[in-house]
């Protein structure tokens, strides 16, 4: 949200906006490297804290100086630059998701996954709101310049750093399943004596980490289906949000009136549509729920088309905002448990990811 503010503010032409918003594809695409974090233990790191903490602390000290680096471009006098700090921080930002995605998985039971998800995005909801609406206040009511706004931002990853410090590392385990694929392996070595000492290690590895996630994974039946069902759920939202404060500022809003008005009545909303989205899992099961969260996720997405033919209007704003973030809390509560509870638990970070 800070980017496509500044972005906004300093009058980047849309195209260059939308341009800008695909920095943001390591999301997308953080599976292909998840099995390095999944399996890559780092030198001296992984003895002291363990291997999940030890990757989400490295990965947390590369965001504050890249953060405090994106804050310090000039999207105007050299955009590329722009670019590559948004690029690298989408990098280290879906690094940073894997490895609390998977602890997430690891540190829950079954049965706790649904509010485990909504404590999860609760958290880095609130965050996005002070990185947010906080932003728009520091610059807007403080005069704060920009690579102000983003060096306290930066260091504000200070607090999860802290906090990484002091969590427990939760317990790997080998599945059945897990331990079948390992057996099979084992087999086709034996079977094949010309592999051995580097090569069969290497081979090994890449089996574990990289082919028995997948392999697992797609035995199951209509596997397919779940990855379609993932990337379309939530894209018309992603779609909107890219756009959205560019939109605001185009229908009349001022600035204070989006962070108020629209942000704030949002993030109530949010909060509250993200527990009832627990309670309509336990209530109604995770299929009817999924149905119900897709249906009103449309129909939010309908209010922005309200929003232009209603016009400057701080209570339509507020009531748009309100609904989505009401939607969006829902759908995302419930697609999180989901996922959550497809992974196998001796894969989770690829698998998730």
């Amino acid at each position: 949200m800070t980017l496509s503010y500044w972005v906004a503010k300093i009058n980047l032409p849309l195209a260059d906006i939308g341009y800008l918003s695909t920095a943001g594809a390591p999301y997308a695409f953080k599976f292909l490297w998840s099995p390095i974090v999944d399996h890559v233990k780092l030198p001296l790191l992984t003895k002291v804290f363990g291997q999940r903490r030890s990757w989400l602390i490295i990965v947390q000290l590369m965001l504050i100086p890249a953060i405090i680096w994106l804050g310090n471009t000039s999207p105007i006098d050299n955009y590329a630059e722009t670019y590559m700090a948004a690029f690298l921080i989408s990098i280290l930002g879906a690094t940073q998701d894997i490895v609390i995605d998977g602890m997430r998985i690891e540190s829950l039971e079954e049965d706790e996954q649904a509010a485990g998800a909504a404590s999860y995005i609760y958290g880095y909801r609130i965050a996005a709101i002070i990185c947010g609406v906080g932003a728009i206040h520091f610059h807007a009511d403080f005069g704060a310049n920009w690579p102000m706004v983003f060096t306290v931002g930066g260091l504000l990853i200070a607090v999860g750093f802290f906090t990484s410090l002091i969590i427990k590392e939760p317990q790997h385990v080998m599945t059945p399943e897990a331990i079948e694929l390992d057996h099979q392996l084992e087999s086709y070595l034996i079977r094949n004596p010309q592999i051995h000492g580097g090569t069969a290690r290497m081979l090994s590895w890449l089996h574990m980490a990289v082919v028995s996630p997948f392999k697992e994974f797609m035995t199951r039946r209509g596997w397919y289906v779940f990855l379609l069902f993932a990337i379309f759920y939530k894209l018309g939202d992603s779609l909107a949000v890219a756009l959205q404060t560019k939109f605001f500022l185009s229908v009349g809003f001022e600035d204070t009136v989006i962070a108020d008005a629209g942000k704030l009545v949002g993030f109530w909303a949010l909060l509250i549509g993200l527990g009832v989205g627990g309670l309509l899992m336990k209530r109604y099961g995770l299929w009817m729920s999924l149905l119900i969260c897709a249906l009103l996720q449309a129909v939010s997405n309908l209010m922005f088309s309200g929003l232009y033919l209603v016009g400057d209007s701080t209570v339509f704003l507020a009531l748009t905002m309100g609904f989505e973030n009401f939607a969006t809390g829902m759908g995302a509560t419930v697609l999180v448990a989901y996922l959550s509870l497809l992974c196998n638990r001796s894969f989770t970070i690829t698998q998730y990811a």
